[in-house]
């Protein structure tokens, strides 16, 4: 599981026992939306500032790498979603 916070950090929780697993500091302001695919292979975030970030998720669900980071959006990101296309892969 994955929460945003106020000041930008992305933490991954363990499902088992809700312990702190991993935490990133990659976005620089307040997350406001988190997604993951249908398969739960990738997590995106967006942010106050606009910014989007595409993670993929490690197959034992315990790290997260950060695979693009986008800062094309002009003003807060409220809502992702994955649509599913066979015409381009992200791996």
């Amino acid at each position: 599981m994955a929460g945003g916070y106020w000041d930008g950090r992305l933490s991954l929780f363990s499902t088992d026992n809700d312990s702190l697993l991993e935490t990133y500091f990659y976005h620089s302001d307040t997350i406001t939306a988190i997604a993951s695919d249908h398969k739960e292979n990738f997590l995106i975030t967006g942010s106050k500032s606009g910014e989007c970030i595409v993670w993929k998720i490690s197959p034992e669900l315990t790290k997260l790498t950060a695979k693009f980071h986008f800062y094309d959006h002009n003003s807060q990101v409220c809502e992702l979603i994955f649509k599913n296309s066979n015409k381009k892969k992200l791996d």
